[in-house]
């Protein structure tokens, strides 16, 4: 079990050092260069998201960031549920541990689809 447990803590670390790899790459600005040659529609040098829309945009992206995490956590947990049920072997305890797991990730997992869509709804309302 602890194996399975380190797997899981590892393929999630991983995906961590992915997206903190791959994240400043996507619509990255110069900061000695300013917004110079920078397309009026990049959405990072626009007049509109100066100020209180810059902050919003970054509180946004970190709730949106944190309900990722969530997510795939939640995937996990149905991954490892998958085990437990597997790794059974009949044991009515080990079975229904397995099903409760399951069932909180797949909870887990409505509420994290729910709360993005929340989220991205009232600020962009906002």
């Amino acid at each position: 079990m602890r194996k399975i447990y380190l797997g899981l803590i590892s393929i999630f670390a991983v995906g961590i050092m992915a997206t903190a790899i791959a994240a400043p790459t996507v619509g990255a600005v110069d900061l000695l260069k300013g917004c110079s040659g920078v397309s009026d529609n990049s959405g990072v040098c626009s007049e509109k998201n100066k100020g209180q829309k810059g902050v919003t945009n970054t509180v946004k992206n970190g709730i949106n960031a944190a309900i990722y995490v969530l997510a795939i956590i939640c995937v996990l947990m149905v991954i490892l549920a998958g085990f437990l049920y597997t790794a059974s072997t009949g044991d009515s305890g080990r079975i229904q541990t397995a099903k409760n797991t399951l069932m909180y990730a797949i909870i887990g997992l409505v509420v994290a689809i729910l709360s993005f869509a929340i989220v991205n709804f009232v600020i962009k309302k906002i």
